[in-house]
């Protein structure tokens, strides 16, 4: 019986080493095929080559629905002379028995110019499926400053970790009474994260436990900011209850103490008695 369980144990983790091989390979195989045609595609945009851009998408979409797409990608690319890759993102979609695989793309090129191109493909169609383009040079630009912001927010929350142990060590060594509670208790954080773009706003709050870094960071995908901050709730609670607790612990010895006093006394004087 034991024999036939680990061999069961053992073909399953073969089928799971040979599923994640196979899931790599795709994965590899679906970003060299995309990372061909975003390249393609830029260099008909850097030489203004209209017909072979087009020739690559015209079985998805008419002329009429690529003209606003081909002039605001030959605008952000038309003094550009040579530019860079670098893959971003990878998922894909399984709708109604067709697979969508969508890599995304970040173009830098020699003229400063910071640009995400989305590629698509589909089952059922050679070369691209869709494409989506934003410049979002001066976005990035902006919030350039976002960086040297994020090396105090880091400082910030090595402060608050230290803070939280301190508290912990704290609570382990003067509580005696739901010890473990006020323990875990020093532990919590509450945070909140606020996403903000040109076209939404969003808040969303949150708790966790002793892992909470605080940061802010900037999508160039979707031009939004977002902003994630932890507070150590549970260490500044304990910090102004634990004088208290403290003395509420030592309050019952002292009790205990003048409690055998008192029956020492008495038994001290039954025996003059």
């Amino acid at each position: 019986m034991l024999r036939t369980k680990n061999k069961s144990a053992l073909f399953l983790c073969m089928i799971l080493v040979f599923s994640l091989l196979l899931c790599g390979c795709s994965v590899k195989e679906d970003s060299e095929q995309s990372r061909a045609l975003c390249e393609n595609m830029v260099e008909y945009i850097i030489r203004d080559d209209y017909a072979s851009a087009y020739a690559m998408i015209q079985t998805v979409a008419s002329q009429d629905e690529f003209d606003p797409l081909w002039q605001a990608m030959r605008d952000s690319l038309k003094n550009s002379a040579s530019y860079e890759l670098q893959q971003k993102n990878w998922y894909k979609e399984w709708s109604n028995g067709v697979t969508v695989t969508r890599v995304l793309f970040e173009i830098t090129t020699d003229d400063g110019k910071i640009c995400q191109m989305l590629i698509s493909t589909r089952d059922g169609i050679d070369g691209i499926a869709g494409v989506n383009f934003l410049d979002s040079t001066d976005f990035v630009q902006k919030t350039d400053f976002l960086n040297t912001v994020n090396i105090f927010l880091i400082l910030y929350s090595v402060a608050c970790f230290a803070f939280s142990v301190w508290m912990l060590i704290d609570c382990l060594k003067r509580c005696r009474k739901h010890k473990i509670l006020w323990a875990i208790l020093t532990l919590l954080y509450i945070g909140f994260t606020v996403t903000g773009s040109t076209s939404a706003f969003n808040v969303n709050f949150r708790v966790s436990l002793l892992t909470a870094i605080t940061s802010i960071s900037a999508d160039r995908t979707a031009l939004a900011i977002s902003f994630t901050a932890f507070l150590p709730i549970g260490a500044i609670i304990y910090c102004i209850m634990r004088k208290r607790l403290s003395r509420s612990d030592e309050q019952p010895a002292e009790n205990e103490i003048a409690g055998e006093s008192s029956s020492e006394l008495s038994d001290e004087n039954e025996t003059q008695a």
